[in-house]
């Protein structure tokens, strides 16, 4: 069998219907932070597009200080990164990591159904994708970082409307970039740290500033 025919195989198992009428649309209507007040909802399928922007825009800053990074990995990777809670939902961070037990139990109801998801649209390795979508390696990192400050932008954007309630989710954020910043983070690379202390710097002035309600 030639690698032609061996690709139009692994194709011919696409489902095209499931892909474009399937349950990956509920992305659009999964809403996040639903503990807290907000002025402009955000859907999971929003912040898997900022976080798909911001990995971009770090892969390119890690490229060009001669590192080598895959940005289509770090772009698939990021794409990837939510996509179990098409079935799940957005848990909230603070609840899915209060239990250990909780956590596995969560982890493995998104495996599920990523496991669907895969094989009703007909795509093998989409499991393996959102597994390790970020995972140790720089693309793995990259994603990981950009989750985080993807809702730095999110939170941004409620402050300027007037939401200074959003600063309880930002004081969760700066808490975790300090975490990169002293070395204690799953992101170790010295390029995405330096960027996270930026970041958090900005993230400090913000909430020196009074007014949380």
């Amino acid at each position: 069998m030639d690698v032609g025919t061996s690709r139009c195989k692994e194709f011919c198992m696409l489902n095209i219907w499931e892909a474009l009428t399937g349950k990956l649309r509920n992305l659009q209507i999964v809403n996040r932070y639903q503990t807290i007040p907000v002025l402009h909802k955000e859907s999971v399928a929003a912040h898997i597009t900022m976080t798909i922007w911001i990995s971009y825009c770090l892969a390119r800053e890690i490229e060009g200080r001669d590192v080598l990074v895959d940005t289509g990995k770090v772009l698939e990777k990021a794409f990837f990164h939510d996509i179990g809670e098409c079935d799940i939902g957005d848990i909230v961070r603070v609840v899915k990591h209060s239990n250990k037990d909780l956590l596995a139990l969560l982890d493995s109801a998104e495996e599920q159904s990523v496991k669907n998801l895969e094989r009703e649209v007909g795509i093998s390795g989409l499991v393996t994708i959102w597994k390790d979508a970020k995972d140790s390696s720089i693309e793995g990192q990259i994603v990981r970082l950009a989750d985080f400050l993807s809702v730095v932008s999110y939170c941004q954007q409620e402050l300027e409307l007037g939401n200074h309630k959003i600063k309880e989710i930002l004081r969760e954020v700066a808490k975790y970039l300090k975490e990169i910043v002293v070395g204690k983070g799953k992101v170790k690379n010295e390029i995405l740290k330096s960027i996270a202390f930026k970041v958090l710097q900005h993230l400090e002035i913000i909430l020196s500033v009074g007014g949380d309600a």
